[in-house]
């Protein structure tokens, strides 16, 4: 990775600059400190606000307490530091930020939302400083603060670096983890303001970092029911930091400021905070014994690129000697044109579309930009008949001929998205398996209901979490089954969770993992890939509050031990499933109860603080939750899907569909084999939710099977699960199989019309324990009405 020049947001507060060590640690460059500000005195009213300075604004998107120290940091530090005045106030309250159009940038009467204040600062800059290319902000849990920072750096053409994001739960899952990690290099911020219930005046000028502040800040937050979430970081506005020492050599001097220099002031609320009216800079003495390296950081804590739960996961799957051979495929190419059966397929839901098989016209198929330009003008067509946008897509699925291609595609599929969070996707590269000389297959999922229902997840910033999402797709989108507005006009049922396809890319650096000493083993590469990407899945799934996954599947590049990796992919999955099997029964308080809250929620969702005490990750699957006729709910549902190639050049690709929410699954069938050995049935597990009319049915049908048992089998499955009338919505096949095959319709059904099938073309398609299938099958169905009770 190469090094980056950084521009460090700073407030003043704790996160900004231990995030700065974090840069450092990273191989990067910080050139520039920026900061904003309340307006000075004699600028009263200007740019058109009416607002009074005020040593603190109460902004949810810039800490201004404590202000007037900020000059003494260029010295500190010793890094030029600019600073502008904060303008505006909050047009855009929504938790993900969108952007204003030029009117809003101060040159209308527009309103000016205070975000862009650093727009002209990061501008000044970059005039100053033509290096610069990336900024860092000190975001841990808030999306409403990330969001904006990032839809600033990314339309200045500046790489978001967040390494403090989602920090807590990236190793012990501690509250306090974070703070222990300040304490460890010797950084010092203390408290200059309380704002919650649980804290008093008492608690200004305490050092945040020292443990008996912890331990004084976990009791008052407990006592006050506010534990999780981040309120022991001060995430929710429970208080703010000012720091004023850190390690050497970043810190050249630490700023003194005395008792006489330091006023308590009384705020609104039973808030409070320390008005600094003198500090002076005094020279370290330099490194003290275990003092910060600047050359290698050792001092700094990095999280594991693996936690131990996946770690273990990675190790439980070593396969070895042990396995029993090595398949060589004999790959099929599907015959036929598809393509010219079954484009463009349609269906409409209650409250969602289907449209599959986008493939460009005739006059228009040979080179991929005229084949996406064709493909996304008649979306746009299609969606507009239907009063939709493209910003009501909550799911893509792409399909290339090859991946070489993707660059091309990615800059006009990217025109379809004009707003924040646009749908979670999945991207493979088919070879010759995409059939009749096409360049490119797109499917989507669309969401019926108003967008205001959806949550979604586009984390654009590099980190230590999982891998950023720079460009036209979110790691997760969730769609409600059911809505309605409570006092909050807030989401009230459950939702699907769609969940992009997950490489597995160092979250950092954003580059494929370096193994050292494994150089020449691609089996372990494989196997270190495959935890990794699944770590990921599991991470975005716990941000979107998942409980249980519908399915998943893994994309395998096309190798001659795909039977071994498949294997391997379906050990992992069947691991990561059954972890929580043993909290059946337990004092489980798991839920949506320990869902972590954004200070957005807090202010805007109505969200009450009722989370646990120390670790707040909810239990995936939660077992709680789901019903299977009395005994562990299986594994869930697992295809492995051999394709040509994947983004970036990776062996793996994880894919999942998961459920959030409060309500009970049901699960039936069963998933314990991937091969039918003795007859036709196909092994299935149906996944019933909670609004008792969403039913998805995984399954498989077996290998070798002809033309007229293949299409039985699949009406079998397309049987199985909820007796009475149901509506078929989409049918998905995995097949490498010729499917010149026709599904027989059948009146037992009862349903108006033939189904329409999607077949993903592939190489090879795996179920469970790693058996080869003729077809894994995905089928999504709508329950009549009182079918279920």
């Amino acid at each position: 990775m190469g090094t980056l020049n950084v521009i460090a947001l700073i407030s003043g507060g704790k996160d900004s600059f231990f995030s700065i060590l974090h840069c450092l640690a990273n191989g990067h460059r910080v050139i520039a400190l920026a900061n904003l500000h309340p307006l000075p005195p004699d600028d009263g009213g200007k740019g058109g606000e009416g607002r009074l300075p005020t040593d603190d604004l109460n902004s949810f998107m810039y800490q201004t307490v404590g202000h007037t120290i900020i000059p003494l940091y260029e010295e500190a530090l010793g890094i030029p530091l600019y600073r502008q005045p904060i303008r505006g106030t909050v047009v855009d309250a929504g938790k993900s930020y969108h952007s204003p159009g030029e009117s809003l940038h101060g040159t209308s009467a527009e309103p000016y939302d205070e975000t862009e204040s650093l727009v002209p600062l990061l501008q000044r800059i970059l005039k100053d400083n033509s290096v610069a290319n990336a900024v860092s902000t000190g975001a841990i849990l808030s999306d409403y603060q990330r969001t904006r920072v990032e839809s600033v750096a990314v339309r200045l053409g500046l790489v978001p670096l967040s390494y403090l994001w989602q920090y807590p739960h990236l190793g012990s899952g501690l509250e306090t983890s974070l703070l222990d990690d300040m304490e460890a290099v010797g950084q010092d911020a203390r408290i200059i303001k309380v704002a919650s219930g649980g804290l008093d005046t008492g608690f200004l000028w305490e050092n945040v970092a020292e443990q008996r502040t912890k331990r004084k800040l976990l009791k008052a937050m407990g006592r006050f029911g506010g534990l999780g979430g981040g309120a022991v970081l001060g995430e929710g506005g429970e208080y703010e930091t000012l720091a004023v020492d850190g390690p050497a050599p970043l810190w050249k001097k630490r700023i003194d400021i005395g008792d006489e220099d330091r006023t308590t002031v009384q705020g609104g609320g039973g808030s409070a905070y320390l008005k600094i009216t003198g500090a002076t800079l005094v020279v370290k003495d330099g490194p003290k014994e275990g003092a910060l390296d600047i050359e290698t950081l050792e001092g700094l804590r990095i999280p594991d690129l693996l936690t131990a739960d996946f770690d273990e996961t990675l190790r439980s799957t070593d396969i070895g000697e042990a396995f029993d051979g090595v398949f060589r495929p004999e790959y099929i190419i599907c015959g036929g044109s598809l393509a010219a059966r079954e484009t463009w397929a349609i269906r409409r839901g209650d409250t969602t579309l289907f449209i599959s098989n986008m493939v460009a016209t005739k006059s228009k198929q040979g080179s991929v930009e005229s084949e996406i330009t064709d493909v996304v003008g008649c979306l746009r067509a299609l969606l507009e008949s239907e009063n939709r946008t493209p910003d009501d897509i909550v799911y893509t699925t792409i399909l290339l001929r090859s991946m070489a291609s993707f660059p091309d595609v990615n800059k006009i599929y990217s025109t379809l998205f004009a707003r924040p969070n646009p749908p979670a996707r999945a991207t493979v590269a088919c070879g010759e398996c995409l059939r009749g000389g096409m360049q490119l297959l797109l499917s989507v999922v669309v969401d019926l209901r108003p967008r205001r229902f959806r949550k979604g997840l586009h984390v654009q910033s590099r980190s230590y979490w999982a891998p950023a999402n720079i460009g036209p797709y979110s790691q997760a989108i969730a769609s409600p089954l059911q809505t309605g507005e409570g006092n909050t006009g807030g989401l009230v049922s459950d939702s699907l969770v769609y969940v992009a396809g997950q490489i597995p890319l160092e979250p950092a650096t954003m580059e494929l993992p370096m193994l050292a000493g494994h150089e020449m083993d691609d089996l372990y590469s494989f196997r270190f890939q495959a935890a990794l990407a699944l770590q990921h899945l599991w991470r975005i799934a716990a941000c979107m509050d998942t409980k249980l996954w519908v399915g998943g599947i893994a994309f395998i590049t096309r190798c001659p031990d795909i039977q071994r990796r498949a294997r391997i992919a379906w050990g992992m999955w069947e691991e990561r499933n059954s972890a929580c099997r043993d909290v059946r029964g337990s004092d489980n308080k798991g839920g949506e109860e320990e869902a972590t809250l954004d200070i957005w929620d807090r202010k805007y969702g109505g969200a009450n603080d009722i989370l646990s005490n120390e670790k707040t990750t909810i239990p995936l699957p939660n077992i709680e939750l789901i019903d299977a006729s009395g005994q562990l709910a299986p594994t869930s549902p697992f295809l492995a899907v051999e394709v040509d190639e994947l983004p970036r050049g990776s062996h793996i690709e994880w894919s999942g569909l998961g459920v959030s929410g409060p309500g009970r699954t049901h699960i039936s069938g069963e998933m314990e084999g991937g091969s039918n050995t003795s007859d036709d049935i196909p092994m299935s597990c149906s996944c019933l939710l909670s609004d008792k009319r969403s039913e998805f049915t995984y399954g498989t049908i077996r290998d070798g099977l002809s033309n007229d048992r293949f299409g039985s089998a699949l009406e079998r499955m397309l049987l199985s699960g909820t007796e009475g009338s149901t509506r078929i919505l989409q049918i998905t096949v995995y097949t490498a199989e010729d499917p010149s095959w026709e599904l027989a319709w059948s009146p037992s059904l009862s349903l108006p019309a033939r189904p329409v099938v999607t077949v993903m073309p592939c190489r090879s398609v795996w179920g469970c324990d790693g058996m080869r299938v003729g077809a894994g099958v995905v089928i999504r169905k709508e329950v009549a009405a009182g079918q279920c009770s």
